[in-house]
């Protein structure tokens, strides 16, 4: 049976994130950044774990001392580092999954294996459950907006870290292509820290069509047809049985 991803994975995969991180902050920026970034991360840990007022009033006071230049990099420095822990824990929570299918039994919480087990013990019959898949629609909206959007270069940037990282996970990777894998993230997430997250001209309408094309082409086209599988696999699983010979429930 396999054996499900643990908190220690998740921490060590951060671990390297932030290590990588620091990396392209000492080559790339005045030492003075990393320093600031690494007493105010610190720092904070220390107030996680124990509010202390003192403590407090000297990050503050550390904050108000920096440059604006120097303010503006360590700001930026903690953005990145929080999109690469939330890359890691996006991969973690893959893994989960994937173990948890190979396993065998219910999927993860409301995964559709989950949920139509949960309608079958609350005895909804395959008759109901094709009602409700008739009347289901899933309508996707692509907003625009200005403090939701990540510009398109910024988001393949953090699509090749992950699939990077997802190569660095596969048990078949060796240890000299592990240390090429590695020395390509570090690449990788200096080319992220030198990709200005701003444009430097306010975008037209042709660009956020590209924006919301970005999904259409990295993610729905994939994700739908797979969504659709995994669904009719949940399916069979729970309510096959139960069906006459030559029945079906029908996916719009």
């Amino acid at each position: 049976m396999s054996k499900l991803p643990t908190d220690a994975q998740l921490r060590a995969r951060v671990k390297l994130f932030g290590n990588l991180l620091g990396n392209v902050l000492k080559t790339q920026e005045d030492g003075h950044v990393l320093a600031a970034v690494e007493a105010l991360r610190k720092g904070y840990i220390r107030l996680r774990k124990n509010d202390d007022p003192r403590l407090r009033a000297q990050l503050e006071k550390l904050a108000g001392t920096l440059d604006m230049q120097t303010l503006t990099h360590v700001v930026r420095a903690f953005s990145t580092y929080f999109s690469l822990v939330n890359l890691a824990e996006e991969s973690w929570q893959h893994h989960i999954r994937r173990a948890q299918v190979r396993a065998g039994g219910a999927l993860w919480k409301g995964s559709f294996d989950a949920t139509l087990r949960e309608f079958h013990e609350q005895g909804i019959s395959a008759a109901q459950l094709q009602a409700l898949l008739d009347q289901a629609a899933y309508i996707p909206v692509l907003t625009a907006h200005p403090t939701e959007a990540k510009r398109r270069t910024i988001m393949e940037h953090l699509r090749h870290i992950f699939l990077t990282g997802e190569q660095l996970d596969d048990p078949r990777t060796g240890k000299e292509q592990r240390k090429e894998l590695i020395r390509l993230l570090e690449r990788q997430i200096q080319t992220l820290w030198k990709t200005d997250e701003v444009r430097a001209t306010k975008p037209q309408v042709r660009d956020e069509i590209k924006n919301g094309l970005f999904y259409f082409r990295e993610s729905l086209f994939k994700a739908v047809p797979e969504t659709y599988r995994y669904l009719e696999k949940a399916i069979e699983r729970v309510y096959g049985p139960e069906l006459a010979e030559g029945e079906q429930i029908r996916i719009p």
